[in-house]
């Protein structure tokens, strides 16, 4: 008997506010509406010329000198010419017709001028407005270390009215101009250009409390990758007194072992791609990894077992840490106060390290004393000076200096939102979309593909984890999906079923949506169609259950989709963190999950957003967990080699010792690519990851044959699911020139008017890697979103700057009308037997 399925919201919704834009977004003058005006009159006047031409033709048959000056201004519709002056007696015939002429030649130029002073003193209207931004905003400005440090000097000879080459200050404006509608039209989660608050998920009742939580933690920490490559750093330093262990993941080959390991050099992960290094599997190593399986290796130990020089060993244990083939036995804990641990261990060794680590311990004090302060009072001239203190550090230790990401700054502020965001219209639409989840999801394939893979390999769905070709398995099928993050709406071939059936399916939703396109109308998607959709996935899939993190604006009763994400907390843990909701409302989230199987794969590797306390009871630990210290807010600590892969159709579990069956559970926002291959290929065995998204991709198979190319919006019930768009070949516009702006910014809004496009827009360059004559991934292959008002004059010259530098614009319609609208993020569960009440 199939299960009753339904879709549950989160108790508790995320808020993105967008900075306050005061007047920068402000204008003055209507400049769109001014230039469609000067283009009626002048399309009137085109008009009159072609008429009046025509009469002269029939009329007048002298070759007089005046009469052939005005034909010739005629043809070339020269509103700068002295048509009245040029009545001779053999044009009087026609006076009235030129003198008409001359009226609205004149009425053009006139209205040439006004537009001319018009865009002028709007252009210095915007300067000035966008100065005050800045000026007033401190939080944005004080801000801009986390988007390009070294504008900040640039900024306040700019603020401070200093002298500026007019070439360096058109460049700086539009840097800056860029910068500030970040923060006042998009939800950047970077220091403080958006503001982060909570809302309950009802209605509150009377006696009920409206402030449901408080902000209790600091918001502004170091950049966890850079401490660990201090601590890392400090462990070779001492390597005679440093613990180590083998990698277990190597084999030998040929003479040669091979080594499986993570390293990267970038400051947002710390080593976590996978790389396969090479060592040659000499005697002394081979004996090595034969003794010392599974034991803590140290240079103590290696000395006394193999009587050789110290500087060999040395050399001998670096080498090996450096290829992978060992670990670090203690890696720093990113929970607690890592800076603290670090200044401690150092301090530990005090009479076995020479003076400059005993500095670094000196100024790690000073940036963690700078720290306190700058939470207490935040200040751009403490972060500077914590800059320049970490570049000491990096001097002295000889690790990469980080020169951006230094510091991580969130925003999170108390609110007493309690209210039903989502509609119960909203929700009805919403259940609608959720429930085709399989169809869509690329994890929902590997997962049918894996199960049929171990049958036939294995003649059981029941693996150890431990079983060396366990691993070669899933990474194959892992790696055979991973085009689908190329293109989501491109269809790879299986022999499975129901992997059939879901292509099947998915490429009927395109012909749904194809077909209407057609129409050039705004796509509607009808409840029928989707149902049909729905009864024709196979049966078990119509029971699986899915969580899926929503991010969207509102207008008016309708809901914005702008992205679809995994759930199980995800998105909220980041901010979350900084506040007491978890003290007061972590059964209710527990509740609205409602699986005592769930187990969590909690990694940090260096990724400050990753540091949380965790809600589930249970944790999964690998080889490659580094941070063994919040092992303690688990009830109980599972390892992965200890356990059983087990399909119960249709998901995968991690069965204990007992039979006892677990789903294991990323709550990160870190994108799975930055997880090793162990980590992101298991994991995509349990849950869902993706849903409808790039609806736009659909679209744009063949972009070869338009230079303009409306994609229509989509919509759902209550619900829009894309934004209408336009795809332009930037070719088209129209070309800019800074000494003639005004004819510029006329022939851009002609060109704007011509194909029907709005007056204000969001606009994306194609990444200059892609050539090809489709478009697969809309996030993939163009950039950001940058907001465009083709009134005001800053932003005209981002868009022609645009055009320059890129081969396709994509345009997008502004939706929500108001562009300052906040962003909503809430979770929505698909499961078996629960239902949604609402308190009205």
């Amino acid at each position: 008997m199939a299960k009753e399925m339904t879709v549950t919201i989160h108790p508790v919704s995320m808020i993105r506010e967008k900075v306050n834009g005061y007047l920068l977004l402000t204008n003055k003058y209507p400049i769109c509406r001014f230039v469609f005006k000067y283009l009626e009159t002048k399309d009137r006047f085109h008009r009159q010329c072609t008429m009046t031409l025509e009469i002269l033709n029939e009329e007048i048959r002298s070759r007089d000198s005046n009469v052939k000056k005005l034909r010739t201004a005629i043809k070339n519709r020269n509103e700068n010419f002295p048509f009245s002056q040029v009545i001779t007696k053999e044009l009087l015939p026609i006076k009235n017709v030129i003198e008409r002429l001359n009226e609205t030649a004149a009425v053009l130029k006139q209205e040439k001028e006004h537009l001319s002073d018009t865009i002028i003193e709007e252009y210095d209207l915007n300067r000035n407005n966008l100065k005050a931004f800045f000026e007033s905003n401190q939080d944005v400005t004080q801000s801009l270390y986390q988007v390009n440090k070294d504008i900040l000097p640039r900024l306040q000879k700019y603020i401070n009215g200093e002298i500026i080459k007019p070439k360096e200050r058109r460049k700086l404006e539009l840097v800056l101009m860029r910068i500030a509608t970040r923060g006042v039209t998009k939800t950047s989660p970077l220091a403080r250009f958006n503001k982060v608050s909570f809302n309950k998920n009802h209605v509150a009742t009377d006696g009920e409390s409206t402030a449901f939580y408080s902000v209790n933690k600091p918001q502004i920490t170091i950049n966890n990758v850079f401490l660990h490559r201090i601590f890392e750093a400090f462990s070779l330093a001492t390597l005679k007194y440093t613990p180590f262990i083998i990698n277990e993941n190597y084999y030998v080959e040929n003479g040669d072992i091979l080594v499986f390991t993570q390293q990267s050099d970038n400051n947002k992960v710390y080593n976590t791609s996978d790389k396969i290094t090479k060592i040659k599997a000499s005697n002394i190593i081979v004996d090595i990894l034969r003794k010392y399986d599974k034991q803590v290796i140290s240079f103590e130990k290696l000395i006394n077992e193999y009587q050789i020089p110290e500087e060999k060993i040395i050399k001998l244990l670096n080498n090996l840490f450096k290829t992978g083939l060992l670990k670090l036995k203690n890696y720093l804990s990113e929970h607690g106060e890592p800076i603290k641990v670090i200044i401690n261990h150092i301090q530990s060794y005090q009479g076995k390290i020479d003076d400059r680590w005993i500095a670094v311990a000196g100024l790690l004090k000073e940036i963690e004393h700078n720290l306190y302060h700058v939470n207490v009072d935040r200040n751009s001239d403490i972060i500077d000076y914590i800059y320049q203190l970490a570049f000491k550090i990096s001097q002295l230790t000889g690790i990469k200096p980080v020169q951006e990401q230094l510091i991580y700054e969130d925003h999170v502020i108390e609110s007493s939102k309690t209210n039903n965001i989502v509609s119960k219209e909203n929700l009805e639409s919403m259940e609608k979309l959720i429930k085709l989840f399989t169809i869509f999801d690329v994890n929902t394939r590997i997962q049918l593909e894996l199960s049929e893979t171990l049958l036939n390999e294995y003649g059981s769905t029941n693996i150890n984890v431990s079983d060396r070709k366990l691993f070669q398995h899933i990474g194959n099928v892992n790696m055979k999906y991973s085009a689908y993050w190329r293109a989501p709406w491109k269809e790879i071939e299986s022999q499975n079923d129901r992997v059939q059936t879901l292509n099947k399916l998915k490429n009927a939703f395109i012909t749904l949506l194809t077909e209407q396109q057609l129409k050039g109308e705004e796509i509607i998607i009808r409840e029928e169609d989707l149902e049909r959709l729905y009864e024709d996935i196979p049966d078990p899939l119509q029971s699986k259950e899915s969580s899926y993190s929503f991010f969207y604006q509102k207008e008016q009763d309708s809901i914005i989709i702008n992205k679809i994400y995994p759930g199980y907390m995800s998105f909220y843990h980041r901010f979350v963190r900084y506040t007491d909701i978890m003290d007061h409302y972590k059964n209710e989230i527990k509740a609205f999950y409602n699986d005592d199987r769930m187990i969590e794969i909690n990694e940090g590797f260096g990724f400050n957003a990753n540091v949380y306390t965790p809600f589930m009871d249970y944790r999964l630990k690998s080889s490659l967990t580094r941070d063994h210290e919040i092992d303690s807010y688990y009830k109980k600590v599972y390892e992965l080699n200890d356990m059983v892969l087990s399909w119960k159709d249709p998901d995968f579990y991690l069965e204990d010792k007992h039979g006892r069956p677990f789903k294991p559970i990323i709550s990160s926002s870190l994108i799975r690519i930055l997880f090793p291959g162990i980590i992101a290929f298991y994991s995509a065995l349990f849950s869902n990851i993706s849903h409808i998204s790039e609806l736009s991709a659909i679209f744009l198979q063949d972009i070869s044959k338009k230079d303009v190319i409306p994609i229509p919006a989509v919509r759902l019930g209550s619900i829009v699911l894309d934004r209408k768009k336009w795809l332009v070949k930037s070719e088209t516009f129209p070309e800019h020139s800074n000494d003639d702006l005004i004819d510029s910014v006329i022939h851009l809004i002609e060109f704007i008017k011509k194909h029907q496009l709005p007056e204000k827009f969001f606009i994306q360059k194609r990444k200059s890697p892609y050539e090809e004559n489709f478009v697969d991934n809309i996030s993939m292959e163009f950039d950001k979103p940058q907001f465009i008002d083709l009134n005001n004059i800053i932003l005209v010259k981002i868009l022609f700057n645009f055009a320059k530098t890129s081969k396709w614009l994509l345009i997008s319609e502004v939706l929500p009308f108001k562009v300052g609208s906040p962003e909503y993020m809430t979770e929505f569960n698909y499961s078996a037997g629960k239902k949604e009440v609402f308190r009205q």
